[in-house]
């Protein structure tokens, strides 16, 4: 059986253009689905970008950004700042 023989016997034309409609719904699918990629894809960068500047700030003061010294109060260990004078314990970081 060759495709005319089977096409013939068809209601409909399997290889005709789709409709208007049908490509509208296809060109958002595919949009929805690149724009759903893309705003992962921030996210990550995002979430790396977070995790850089935190590693970068390690050991720093969260207000003035000043290397933090390590200090003994009251038997506990802490950070202090020499610029702000401020105290963080190390179980807030």
């Amino acid at each position: 059986m060759s495709i005319g023989e089977f096409t013939h016997r068809l209601s409909h034309q399997p290889w005709s253009k789709p409709s208007r409609s049908e490509e509208e719904y296809f060109h958002r699918e595919d949009f929805r689905t690149r724009m759903d990629a893309a705003r992962h894809r921030e996210a990550e960068r995002a979430h790396e970008e977070r995790l850089r500047w935190l590693e970068a700030r390690q050991g720093h003061c969260p207000r003035c950004g000043s290397r933090l010294e390590r200090i003994t109060l009251q038997g506990e260990t802490a950070d202090q700042c020499p610029s702000c004078l401020g105290v963080r314990s190390p179980r807030a970081a």
